[in-house]
């Protein structure tokens, strides 16, 4: 495997590690001080909070960018002629492949967003993570052949829908006020 056909993978692989520096980054800031000996309490909180957000993120993004990609099949399903019946059988089909192809790209984002938990709700942590959201996406269609780099870009683009409304939907879940 050559570095050209090993690039999702590589990509895959620092997403998180980016979040992870941007975390230490972040922490260091607020302190103002150099690391303290209790280093290892500040990292078991960042491998929480990546743990715990990627589990709300593949329990929550990938039945609802099944249904953002559902319901855009039936809208364009019913200009094309295919019968609504074949539109609505296949949304039922999709479902568990919903788990199947978004669910990396959900740990990937929910790592990431437990990662950057301290910038906190914010427009800058929506955009970051679903930057995240978008790039792994577009890595697991290569990753899975789905999209090659012959002319599988419109595949790739289509698969990043759901992520783009995922994203959202899980950082509101994630962020939301309690109480």
């Amino acid at each position: 495997m050559n570095v050209v056909d090993a690039w999702p993978w590589l990509a895959l692989g620092t997403l998180p590690l980016a979040a992870a520096t941007g975390r230490l980054v972040i922490e260091r800031r607020a302190a103002s001080e150099p690391l303290s000996p209790p280093w290892q309490a500040q990292a078991w909180d960042a491998t929480r909070d990546a743990v715990l957000c990627a589990a709300l993120f593949v329990l929550l993004g990938p039945p609802v960018g099944t249904l953002a990609l559902w319901l855009a099949l039936l809208i364009f399903a019913e200009g094309s002629g295919v019968p609504a019946q074949e539109a609505l059988q296949a949304g039922l089909l999709m479902l568990p492949f919903g788990w199947i192809f978004g669910g990396v790209q959900a740990a990937v984002a929910g790592m990431v967003a437990g990662l950057l938990r301290p910038l906190g709700g914010g427009l800058l942590a929506h955009a970051l993570v679903l930057a995240a959201a978008l790039v792994a996406s577009i890595c697991v269609a290569f990753v899975l052949g789905i999209a090659d780099a012959r002319g599988g870009a419109g595949v790739a683009r289509v698969l990043m829908l759901p992520a783009l409304v995922a994203t959202p939907v899980c950082m509101w879940a994630l962020h939301r006020r309690r109480g």
